[in-house]
């Protein structure tokens, strides 16, 4: 997705007057001078006569500068922001597989709970979980059970992370 963005970027960096806010916010950062004096160097390329492209002006070494400066200053930012969007991404999902693990573990402990009571129980698995639950509070169970199923859930992203690896090993004879 990153490369459809950078090429939209380009785009932009190329069509100043046409998409005057996203050039704004493309070239936040970039000198006020060179936004406007590349901005004013395309409208000049644009005011020329298609008839006759001997009155537009010639690209210079200033011109050629000025576009690699704005250039690279926006690919830094659209890299910077790839990047720091990735490692959310990273980070959000290992909080959920953290907290998504602790709760199956949690509630996977109320019900084996309940099914040790009452092994035979025709109770759904609500009513088990909502059982096992207020027994283990009844018995002061409820601080071990947390902290097995918070210890499990931490461990949840280093089994996704192991089968993962184990999962793209090639055995050869």
């Amino acid at each position: 997705m990153m490369s459809q963005i950078q090429d939209a970027a380009d785009t932009v960096l190329n069509n100043p007057a046409r998409y005057r806010n996203l050039y704004a916010f493309f070239t936040r950062g970039c000198r006020p001078e060179d936004a406007a004096g590349w901005r004013d160097y395309v409208a000049s390329l644009a005011n020329a006569n298609p008839a006759n492209p001997a009155n537009a002006p010639a690209p210079t070494k200033a011109s050629s500068d000025l576009y690699g400066r704005i250039r690279l200053l926006m690919r830094r930012q659209l890299d910077a922001f790839q990047g720091v969007t990735s490692n959310r991404w990273d980070e959000m999902n290992q909080l959920w597989a953290v907290l998504v693990g602790a709760a199956i573990l949690l509630s996977a402990q109320f019900v084996s709970l309940q099914h040790v009571l009452e092994p035979k129980s025709d109770l759904m698995p609500w009513a088990d979980l909502r059982a096992g639950a207020s027994y283990a509070w009844e018995h002061g169970l409820t601080f071990g059970i947390v902290l097995k199923a918070a210890l499990g859930g931490a461990l949840a992203p280093i089994a996704k992370d192991l089968l993962s690896s184990l999962t793209s090993l090639k055995f050869t004879k």
